[in-house]
């Protein structure tokens, strides 16, 4: 999560193996969803 909230876009984040589904299906939500902000602006 440090590593997304300093800007990383990276789809590997989520596939670290001590991430749930859960978790690891709201970092790739959080990355996407931060992607379509920035690029409105």
């Amino acid at each position: 999560m440090v590593a997304i909230l300093n800007g990383s876009r990276d789809p590997a984040l989520a596939d670290d193996p001590a991430l749930n589904y859960a978790d690891a299906a709201e970092v790739l939500f959080l990355q996407t969803s931060e992607v379509f902000k920035t690029s409105e602006v």
